[in-house]
């Protein structure tokens, strides 16, 4: 049976642990007193094993955390970690408790937002994975006025390539995530926006067919990178052989690379914030429909009924960019 008990900053759990510890199954039944702080120690501790990293972390001394885990294991009456000069590893003791510690901090966080809620305050923690681009790119001044509006909301942000924050989102490691693309998901959906992907050249090489110029492409998920070749091949661009073979992740970079006249592109709008000495058109492919990229805002629906934190709807707010509020495109 596990019991959870809350005092001011404490927590008491009360619980049966059976675990094999040094080739000895040992049972253990009583009750340990803890702080938020000793929690957070633990957490700290899985992450980073080096005692003097982590209390660098924990923005306290060696000695001090040294003796604090001293004492939570004390107080569990076993040994939690093995010592060595690499560090700590932990023992199946702590492997074995840290699922039921996790349950009792976040126990305590949604009781904490609880009573924020009672009392009318937006508060709690967001946990948002944002693509690349879209946190280059637009994300900024959302922020600003997000954290602006709500100065209780403790936010924390990632920022890397769509398919590894799905994942972080599939794995519940975020709880709202922006990405780019359309992925197969079946919760919480909103579309932030669609842009036009352009063909984009340099001026100076206007008059170049484009079948000799180097195609400079970018890596992207699947499904976007078989849009690119389906483009390709509608227009007769795609099996012939180029002597450059130019392929970045970086839409910046590919944006220089063709200022300096070093081939064209395919790239989404929300990427081309200058235009000087370039010249950008949006493109459709053989039946009508217009190339787009898809920006979409994708939540848990657990998440959202748990949270306490703000609307979704502010990242949807006026200032993101639209596909109606392009940037000029030369004819």
């Amino acid at each position: 049976m596990n019991a959870i008990a809350f005092y001011p900053s404490t927590i008491m759990l009360q619980k049966i642990v059976k675990f094999h510890h040094n080739d000895t199954f040992i049972v253990w039944k009583g009750t340990i007193r803890m702080d938020e702080k000793d929690l957070e120690v633990l957490r700290v501790l899985i992450d980073t094993p080096n005692i003097t990293k982590a209390a660098r972390e924990l923005f306290t001394t060696q000695p001090s955390l040294t003796r604090r885990i001293q004492k939570i294991e004390e107080d569990l009456g076993c040994e939690l970690f093995a010592r060595s000069k690499k560090g700590l590893t932990a023992l199946p003791a702590f492997e074995r408790l840290m699922p039921t510690l996790k349950r009792a901090a976040q126990t305590m966080e949604d009781l904490r937002e609880e009573a924020r809620a009672a009392s009318g305050v937006v508060a709690g923690k967001l946990k948002l994975g944002v693509s690349i681009n879209y946190a280059r790119y637009t994300l900024p001044p959302l922020l600003r006025q997000y954290m602006r509006t709500y100065p209780n909301v403790s936010v924390q942000l990632s920022a890397n390539h769509s398919p590894i924050i799905f994942s972080e989102l599939q794995r519940c490691d975020t709880a709202v995530a922006v990405l780019r693309g359309d992925l197969p998901w079946d919760e919480g959906d909103i579309i932030l926006s669609r842009e036009p992907v352009c063909l984009v050249r340099s001026v100076s090489s206007l008059d170049t067919p484009l079948e000799e110029m180097p195609y400079i492409s970018r890596r992207s998920d699947l499904g976007m990178e078989s849009d690119y070749s389906r483009w390709r091949a509608e227009n007769g661009l795609l099996e012939r052989e180029q002597k450059n073979q130019l392929t970045l992740n970086d839409s910046a970079t590919i944006l220089a690379l063709i200022r300096e006249g070093l081939g064209w592109s395919l790239i989404s709008e929300i990427c081309i914030t200058d235009l000087d000495g370039l010249r950008a058109q949006p493109v459709f492919f053989k039946d009508g429909t217009p190339f787009e990229r898809t920006t979409h805002l994708l939540w848990r629906e657990e998440a959202s009924r748990q949270s306490r934190c703000a609307p979704l709807s502010i990242w949807s707010a006026k200032t993101r960019r639209h596909a109606s509020d392009s940037v000029p495109f030369a004819d």
